[in-house]
C-alpha cells in the first residue's frame, strides 16, 4: 500500500507520520511545542480488503492531493494490489496510534 501512495503522492514518506513532520528541526515556526509522544500498538481487524480501499480514501495525503482522475487509478491499482495479496478475505493489519501532548511555547 505504502509503495503505491508513494507513486501517486511523492510528498508522502512511509517512515514518518505525516503530522510527524511538524516537529522536526527545531528552527521551524512551530505554533505548538512538543512535549512528549507515545505509540500504541493495536490491530485493526478488516472484513474485506474493500474496507481498505474505504478508509484509504479518507486520508488526507489521498483527500488533498490526488485529483478525481489520480483517485480513481490509485482505487483501481489498490484493488489489484490486495487481490493479489488477500484473496478478498478478511484480515489484521498491525497499526500504530501515536499520542502527542503538546503545549503553546511560552
Amino acid at each position: 500500500w505504502e509503495g503505491l501512495m508513494e507513486q501517486y503522492n511523492p510528498a508522502y514518506r512511509r517512515e514518518m507520520r505525516q503530522c510527524d513532520s511538524k516537529f522536526l528541526s527545531p528552527d521551524d515556526c512551530k505554533p505548538l511545542e512538543l512535549v512528549s509522544r507515545l505509540d500504541f500498538a493495536h490491530e485493526v481487524h478488516i472484513p474485506t480488503p474493500e474496507a481498505i480501499v474505504d478508509v484509504s480514501l479518507t486520508y488526507s495525503y489521498v483527500q488533498n492531493v490526488l485529483d478525481e482522475s489520480q483517485r480513481t487509478h490509485f482505487v483501481f491499482e489498490l484493488r489489484e494490489l490486495l487481490g493479489r495479496h488477500l484473496k478478498w478475505g478478511p484480515c489484521t493489519i498491525p497499526m500504530i496510534a501515536r499520542l502527542y501532548l503538546l503545549r503553546k511555547p511560552s
